[in-house]
């Protein structure tokens, strides 16, 4: 047992001896066929055009596309944002569309983003309509109503607040054994 980690020590010292030490020639990255030219290279798929992305030659993304987008890391804040409170009217006509029902979560998280006081009736009312027995993407999107809701409270507007705080009072009335209570299975 001593021999060997007696070599093990001996190839440790070698490497740390005969590596660079100057950490600009230690990190020289190597050439590579999708490098850029300042040898930069990248492993992430390129990414869709957004609203945001000024002074490149893509030009904006329109707002059907944005919502219908996958985002694998949710969706960009500073992106939907920028799309305004001129988008509300087409979001919400878009919340209508029975054939948008699986992108319903990313609308009303960009009405959210949006942050604009028009789009809290529209959201209360998309969660009023869904009714009985619901698919997993309207479900989805109800649970980001309130979210939503709540974004838009922090920017100011006293209705969505008022919202928000009945919402909790009300949860918070009922207590956690009715809140998380499941129902026996027989």
């Amino acid at each position: 047992m001593t021999a060997s980690f007696s070599s093990l020590v001996g190839l440790l010292f070698l490497l740390l001896v005969f590596l660079p030490t100057d950490s600009a020639t230690a990190q020289v990255p190597a050439p590579s066929p999708t490098a850029s030219p300042g040898g930069i290279t990248s492993r992430a798929a390129p990414t869709s055009p957004t609203p945001f992305e000024k002074g490149k030659d893509r030009g904006a993304v329109d707002l059907r596309t944005f919502v219908t987008t996958v985002h694998i890391h949710g969706l960009p804040y500073a992106e939907a944002h920028a799309y305004g409170p001129q988008a509300v009217p087409e979001l919400v006509a878009m919340l209508k569309d029975p054939s948008l029902e699986p992108y319903w979560t990313n609308i009303v998280a960009t009405l959210g983003c949006i942050e604009d006081a028009s789009a809290v009736q529209p959201l209360m009312d998309f969660m009023k309509r869904q009714r009985g027995e619901i698919s997993a993407d309207a479900f989805r999107a109800v649970l980001s109503v309130l979210p939503g809701i709540g974004q838009i409270a922090y920017r100011g507007d006293p209705k969505a607040l008022k919202i928000a705080i009945d919402v909790n009072v009300k949860m918070s009335s009922l207590g956690p054994e009715k809140v998380f209570a499941r129902k026996n299975q027989p």
